[in-house]
């Protein structure tokens, strides 16, 4: 069971994220790819709730005016980093597991809303390979060569990702012309007869 539901709703603890941030962690590297999935959406919901603000320590002096507005900004400011930084870990792990778990329409959905919500993040262009591996087991070879092209085409991919993308599109394209040189020849065979 998970940690929000097991509690009756996220506890207030600026902890807590990255507890559970480490937990599907585990849970991922053990194989229990399910409840890693379940771990990180759980996580998801948590950090994109924007009612889960930790409760400010009623023990605290106030600070002056000034100081407490430019440090209450500033610890505003580091939560929502801190928050928008572990979605990111979120929806891309969470997109690993449901592909490790052997679910590929989910993981597909996982990474496209991954892409949609971070379009600028350094692992779109793994999330766009990831996507098309899928749409290749599936048969779904012109999905994945989209996909392919778009890994090529990413400023932000790695040098061995573009290329292996290349590899991998070249040989969807060679599987697709063998696939149409094998229905000309029947064909010429059949009016040639």
């Amino acid at each position: 069971s998970s940690v929000i539901t097991a509690t009756g709703g996220p506890q207030q603890s600026t902890l807590l994220p990255e507890v559970l941030l480490d937990m599907a962690g585990w849970q991922y590297e053990i194989g229990r790819y399910e409840q890693a999935s379940r771990s990180y959406t759980d996580l998801v919901a948590m950090v994109t709730n924007a009612s889960f603000v930790p409760e400010v320590d009623e023990d605290t002096a106030p600070q002056p005016i000034l100081w407490r507005s430019k440090k209450l900004w500033k610890e505003h400011q580091r939560r929502l980093r801190s928050r928008t930084q572990l979605e990111r870990l979120a929806r891309f792990n969470q997109a690993l597991c449901y592909e490790q778990g052997g679910n590929g329409e989910a993981a597909l959905r996982a990474y496209e809303r991954f892409r949609a919500r971070f379009p600028q993040d350094e692992r779109t262009a793994e999330a766009n390979f990831h996507e098309a591996a899928i749409h290749v087991a599936s048969g779904r070879n012109a999905e994945a060569l989209a996909r392919f092209v778009a890994t090529a085409d990413a400023g932000t991919a790695p040098a061995a990702l573009r290329s292996e993308s290349l590899y991998r599109a070249g040989l969807l394209l060679q599987a697709g012309w063998t696939l149409v040189a094998v229905a000309i020849c029947s064909l010429l065979n059949l009016l040639l007869e």
